[in-house]
């Protein structure tokens, strides 16, 4: 029967907590090489300070004197997932119309789990989770490569009051890109017109930047006066 077991000395904890360490150093290794903002120490502190945690409730007094339940492991190890939330709210960036960090938040929460299982003693476990992650985050990236999926970006065009939304929008739109989403703001003191466009596209209707430089060329073909471009995740 699989199950949590008390460490029994100082060298089965180091033992556990260098597993721990091993496995973060795998996975957080994976994530710096794609310059990850949670990297290798990051992913490391996190698998050894959660096994740290596990070890350390295996080992607080489950019973008084008097044979009563005075401790519950569990209560540790929930917390441990709670302080973890905060860590993967830090790694998540919105940027324009992308979100960027979900992988890396989901990665600190798997390392959490792998350096519970491996200050639980198991180790198996440990090493089959380290073992699929790493297999996911390169496997999985390489397969979805193979596939068509969309892009999204932030356009703004600073333009005069005189300039019309709608075709603004088709002149972007014309490029390549599809408009999903668009605001806009007027000053009046400065005469100047801000136009905030979400579009999505596709590998199959060119580069990001090509589409870009389309879109640009698309505004000044329709006479639009544009004072700033700019084209953003």
């Amino acid at each position: 029967m699989v199950g949590l077991t008390v460490p029994q000395d100082a060298a089965e904890i180091v033992a556990r907590l260098s597993v721990s360490a091993i496995a973060g150093a795998v996975i957080g290794l994976e994530r710096y090489v794609h310059g990850r903002s949670a990297g290798l120490r990051t992913h490391v502190l996190v698998c050894a300070g959660s096994a740290m945690f596990t070890i350390f409730s295996l080992l607080a007094p489950l019973y008084d004197s008097a044979g009563v339940p005075n401790s519950d492991p569990g209560r540790i190890a929930a917390q441990i997932v709670t302080g973890i939330g905060f860590l993967g709210a830090g790694v998540i960036i919105k940027q324009g119309a992308t979100v960027r960090g979900l992988t890396t938040a989901a990665c600190l929460w798997v390392a959490a789990s792998i350096g519970m299982a491996a200050g639980g003693g198991l180790y198996l476990v440990s090493a089959f989770v380290t073992a699929l992650t790493v297999l996911t985050l390169i496997g999985l990236n390489w397969f979805e490569r193979r596939f068509e999926h969309a892009i999204y970006r932030r356009v703004v065009v600073v333009t005069d009051l005189e300039a019309g939304v709608r075709e603004i929008i088709d002149a972007v739109n014309s490029a390549g890109a599809k408009v999903f989403a668009c605001d806009s703001e007027r000053d009046f003191s400065q005469g100047k017109m801000t136009v905030y466009m979400d579009v999505r596209l596709t590998r199959r209707d060119g580069s990001t930047q090509s589409i870009a430089d389309n879109s640009l060329s698309a505004l000044k073909a329709a006479k639009v006066n544009v004072f700033s471009f700019s084209w953003t995740r």
